[in-house]
């Protein structure tokens, strides 16, 4: 490793801790307040990854299965998911959310968009043209290489 890529790599972890942050808050003040966060973020897994199952849920949350088990009752309950057994494996349950539940995730998740965007203001066209190609370059290194579900 370089002194270089260590550089860049110490830089990345603070911007991605930072926005984070910033993605965070803007999307916590876009929930209902009925709402709590873990179910919050349990809509936004769902609705990258449709059909997933609870244990996926809760590795990616970090609950236990008979907690993420209970928050996913009460996400049915409020009509913002839905549960569906495998018809070859009863154990196995397919979540997907409801169109009330995309509905929470596609507010917030806009409303994410639009508060980075202001924040990207700051920089010149220029600097948004050269970020731009990194971004995505940074994107292709630290996508996942597998499905979660699989």
């Amino acid at each position: 490793m370089t002194e270089l890529s260590h550089d860049c790599a110490q830089e990345l972890l603070g911007s991605v801790l930072a926005t984070m942050q910033s993605i965070r808050v803007e999307m916590r003040s876009q929930r209902t307040p009925e709402l709590t966060v873990p179910q919050f973020r349990t809509l936004v897994f769902l609705s990258k990854y449709k059909g997933a199952g609870l244990s996926d849920l809760a590795e990616h949350i970090g609950l236990s299965l008979p907690s993420m088990s209970k928050m996913i009752e009460s996400l049915v309950g409020k009509g913002l998911v839905s549960r569906e057994s495998c018809a070859t494996d009863r154990r196995r349950v397919s979540l997907t959310l409801s169109p009330q539940g995309e509905a929470i995730y596609r507010k917030a998740s806009r409303s994410a968009l639009d508060m980075l965007a202001r924040k990207l203001e700051g920089l010149s066209a220029q600097d948004l043209e050269a970020l731009l190609p990194l971004l995505r370059e940074l994107n292709s290194l630290f996508r996942p290489a597998r499905d979660p579900r699989h």
